[in-house]
């Protein structure tokens, strides 16, 4: 089985959660040592919490999962799961379990990966996008939000 390119994805986005990439650091570095406070803080009104953007990210990834399955997700832009606020995820057991569930469905998504052929990579799906495409986009959301998170964290901590 020639699967090459996946694993070339799939260690792409392990670089980004836990490892040296070219960022100089990964989610783990920013996001481990939070405590539960520092995890839903808002530093400004205007900006997403680490947790509600780390929950924006699982929900992304588990629709990712899920077109990987030949599922069709029922994640949209306006649905109500895409952004959670704070209480929301408070209830839905905290930080904690938003970020032991984040690194699970993200090591479900390698392995669930690492099982495909490359060919794999070029199938569409209904809406026209190659799996590849998602696998690629999976990545690209991440590193975006990850900055996202790195902002909010150095504005938390220039306001305590």
């Amino acid at each position: 089985m020639k699967n090459d390119t996946i694993q070339k994805l799939v260690r792409s986005q392990e670089e980004i959660l836990r490892g040296e990439n070219w960022l100089g650091n990964d989610l783990r570095q920013l996001i481990d040592g939070l405590t539960e406070e520092q995890a839903f803080a808002k530093p400004l009104p205007e900006l997403h919490s680490t947790a509600e953007l780390i929950s924006h990210l699982r929900v992304w990834r588990r629709a990712g999962l899920q077109r990987f399955r030949g599922e069709t997700p029922a994640l949209r832009m306006e649905s109500p799961e895409n952004w959670k606020d704070n209480e929301t995820l408070r209830r839905e057991g905290g930080w904690q379990t938003l970020k032991d569930t984040f690194y699970r469905e993200a090591a479900e998504l390698a392995e669930l990966l690492n099982e495909k052929d490359d060919s794999f990579l070029q199938q569409r799906i209904p809406d026209g996008h190659t799996f590849g495409q998602i696998a690629e986009g999976l990545i690209q959301h991440d590193i975006y939000h990850m900055a996202q998170i790195a902002i909010t964290l150095k504005f938390a901590a220039a306001r305590s």
